[in-house]
C-alpha cells in the first residue's frame, strides 16, 4: 500500500505525497494506523483518481466529504492480519487543509516539548 504504488497509479495528477500523523512524528505515541497525504494538482481531478485508488485496494469513503468537502478519503479494509491500516487523504496541494497538516507534522518534528505535550 506504499507511496510508489500511488504515485505510480495517481499520475499525472498528484504533485505530492506526504506521511502524516501521529506514525509521521518519531518518538510520538501512535495508533497502527498510517496516514498518507496525497497531493493533487486540483481536486477537480478527484474523480479520475477515485477508480484507480479502488483499483489499488483502498475503499473510497464519500460520506466523509460532508465534514471536510475539501478532501476525499481513502482507507484499507480492515485486516486484522497487517501490521497497519492506511488512511489517505486526496487534497489539493496548498489548500489549507495541506498547509495545516503539513505544519502540524513539522512543528511537532521539531518541537519534542510540544510533541511530548502532544
Amino acid at each position: 500500500m506504499g507511496g510508489r504504488r500511488i504515485t505510480g497509479a495517481l499520475n499525472p495528477y498528484i504533485l505530492s505525497i506526504e506521511h502524516i500523523g501521529s506514525t509521521a512524528v518519531p518518538e510520538l505515541p501512535a495508533k497502527p494506523t498510517v496516514d498518507i497525504m496525497v497531493g493533487l494538482f486540483r481536486l477537480q481531478d478527484a474523480p479520475r483518481i477515485i477508480p484507480r485508488m479502488e483499483r489499488l485496494g483502498y475503499l473510497y469513503i464519500p460520506e466523509y466529504e460532508e465534514e471536510l468537502p475539501e478532501r476525499r478519503f481513502f482507507r484499507t479494509p480492515v485486516d486484522r492480519s497487517l501490521p497497519a491500516a492506511f488512511n489517505v487523504h486526496a487534497v489539493e496541494v496548498a489548500s489549507p487543509f495541506y498547509e495545516r497538516h503539513l505544519a502540524f507534522r513539522d512543528w511537532l518534528r521539531a518541537h519534542p516539548e510540544d510533541r511530548d505535550a502532544y
